[in-house]
Formats: C-alpha cells, structure tokens, sequence
C-alpha cells in the first residue's frame, strides 16, 4: 500500500510513515519528519539545550544508567559481565590494586574497561588514572621499554643543591 507525503509530495510505501495513534500513519514520511526535527533544533538550539538540561537533572539516575549500558555494549559485555569482573577485582584497579577515586556529577565513576584496541577482547577494570597511563602508552612494546627505563638507574641523575640555597643559609 502507497500513501503520498505532505510534506515531499512523493508517493512512498507505507512502512516509510510513522504511525500514528489518532490517524492511522502520520501524513509526513519519516525522511521529512527527520528533515523538520533536526531544522526545528537548529533554529531553536538554546530552548533544546535547556529542555535536555533540565530532562537531564530530572532524570540522573536513567540517564547514566543509560550510557553506561551504551558504553558497556561498545566492548560487547553485559552490565552483568562487568559486574563479574568488578567482583573478580575486588572493585579495585587490576594494576594499582586501589578503588576509583575519580569523581563526576559528586559521585565516584565506575572502574573503567580496559580492552585490546587491535582485538577489541576485555583484558579488565582499570581506575582512570592507570587507564589513561597504558592509554598513552598504547603498544606492551612502549610500556616494557617504560618499565625498563624506571627500573634503569643508569638514567638515574642525583640532583645537585643549588649554590645559592647553600649561600643563604
């Protein structure tokens, strides 16, 4: 079945429409309906920021519920999974052995995912700082050559007093 767009004038197949508890199918496409919003939201930017604001305060809980579950599913676990490996870890960094400290919106962040960039596989739960450590360093080549670079005393160099501390005393 063909219905016809008020908006575009094209003739499209039904599933092309939302639909529409009072009439049926609504009488803009989805494409134009689309189309409208994202004009409406352009032009009307500071009333949406404000909207979302105040949605966002009355809802905190659902809304971090609701990117954490996102941010879960872009390494492919479960809140179920992390919470295993959380209880695996003891709810502490599996590098530094410590519990998050890092805090946003006055609460204290979960532990964050740590996976393999090149196979995607979860490797486990790292505090923020660590995290952001083997981030920076992204290859175990960097951090070997890291590791052996601190534990070399050969780099070592023992400060020297400065003279004109030694003259004021």
């Amino acid at each position: 079945m063909m219905k016809i767009c008020s908006r575009c004038h094209k003739e499209l197949p039904l599933e092309d429409f939302a639909k529409s508890s009072r009439y049926g199918y609504q009488s803009w496409c989805k494409k134009c309906n689309t189309e409208a919003q994202k004009e409406w939201r352009q032009n009307n930017d500071e009333k949406c920021r404000s909207y979302h604001k105040k949605w966002y305060f009355e809802n905190k809980d659902l809304a971090l519920k609701t990117t954490r579950k996102r941010d879960l599913g872009k390494y492919g676990i479960s809140e179920e999974d992390y919470d295993k490996l959380f209880e695996k870890q003891k709810g502490v960094c599996a590098i530094c052995g410590k519990p998050e400290t890092r805090k946003q919106n006055d609460k204290i962040t979960l532990l964050c995912v740590d996976h393999d960039h090149e196979t995607g596989m979860v490797r486990g739960l790292l505090c923020h700082t660590c995290n952001i450590g083997i981030g920076m360093l992204n290859s175990t080549i960097l951090l070997e050559r890291a590791k052996n670079y601190l534990n070399d005393e050969s780099y070592h160099i023992e400060p020297k007093e400065d003279e004109e501390d030694d003259k004021e005393d």
